[in-house]
């Protein structure tokens, strides 16, 4: 069925498409897994219109997505280029991104600020000049910034940063 199928696999794609010839290789045809069946001839002897199914096995099928929306400026890769692991494939922008960068260094620097204005109350609390009050409000200031910027850390490292 090799050669009969590949004539008429040529015969076919040929009729239907702008390219004359769609040369496949035995080797190919087997690589590929591609099945052919003979074609059967309708009552008026026409094996034109045949229906057929193109499917790719799902084990050779990747999904390719990005953590948050975004526009993609270039593409790095094109269909059939074969890659490697960690390789980019495509530059995406993505305003979301920019909104998590932002954040996570403005908390950063809140957390910073928070940790100096801490270690002063902390001295001034130990010299007697502030109170216990103060000092405890300072540590719940503190410790609430630091958790907001792990927060933020943790959303940028989830959205892939």
């Amino acid at each position: 069925m090799g050669a009969a199928a590949l004539l008429a696999l040529t015969f076919v794609a040929s009729a239907w498409s702008a390219e004359p010839v769609l040369n496949i290789k035995p080797a190919q045809v087997e690589a590929l897994g591609i099945q052919t069946k003979a074609a059967i001839a309708d009552s008026t002897g026409s094996t034109r219109g045949l229906p057929s199914t193109v499917l790719v096995p799902s084990s050779q099928q990747r999904v390719v997505a990005a953590p948050l929306p975004g526009l993609v400026e270039s593409l790095r890769a094109s269909v059939g280029d074969t890659v490697r692991a960690g390789q980019a494939l495509a530059v995406l922008r993505s305003s979301q991104a920019q909104e998590l960068q932002r954040d996570a260094l403005t908390t950063s620097g809140q957390s910073s600020l928070a940790e100096s204005v801490l270690a002063r109350d902390e001295l001034l609390h130990k010299e007697g000049l502030i109170a216990l009050s103060r000092l405890e409000a300072t540590r719940a200031h503190a410790k609430q910034a630091r958790l907001l910027q792990q927060d933020r850390q943790r959303a940028l490292a989830q959205a892939g940063a």
